[in-house]
């Protein structure tokens, strides 16, 4: 197995009825941040993936692939998303090795 070279970090929503019945007035402004926010990093090249589940339910998540194998970096982009900060989401960061390409 290769060395780590990406942390992936996990997005849920609090809750449930952001992606059941959409975001409300806290949670809109919160969310057009968070795409801005992962939209530059992307643009950096901080990123190489950015999604969720086409799903909305209490099942669906996103994810983001940090290409950075350093864990404080990983963590402080985590952290500073604001969906994150704003507690409209739970995240969890993980090490990840990709297969390919």
């Amino acid at each position: 197995m290769s060395e780590c070279q990406h942390h992936i970090y996990q997005l849920q929503p609090t809750r449930t009825a952001m992606v059941t019945e959409g975001p409300d007035e806290h949670e809109g402004p919160i969310l057009a941040a968070h795409y801005d926010y992962l939209m530059a990093l992307g643009a950096s090249g901080k990123l190489s993936l950015v999604g969720r589940t086409a799903n909305n339910d209490e099942n669906t998540f996103g994810l983001v692939v940090i290409n950075s194998g350093d864990n404080t970096e990983a963590r402080e982009i985590m952290e500073n998303d604001p969906a994150v900060k704003n507690e409209i989401m739970n995240a969890q960061l993980y090490p990840f090795s990709k297969a390919f390409p």
